[in-house]
């Protein structure tokens, strides 16, 4: 990457291009990686529950 900051057509133009890239990649690791997802999502909010309202621990 260049050291000097992008103007807003260049930064357009990076972003087209990476998602180009991840729209060509294959099914299989974007089921993979949806499914990690949802579970990191989830974890999280559970997490969040189990701070803000105070469940009491087993």
């Amino acid at each position: 990457m260049n050291s000097r900051d992008l103007y807003p057509h260049e930064i357009l133009q990076d972003v087209i291009d990476k998602s180009y890239a991840k729209s060509q990649g294959h099914l299989k690791t974007l089921a993979i990686l949806s499914f990690l997802g949802g579970g990191y999502v989830s974890f999280d909010y559970m997490a969040y529950l189990k701070v803000v309202s105070g469940i009491p621990s087993e």
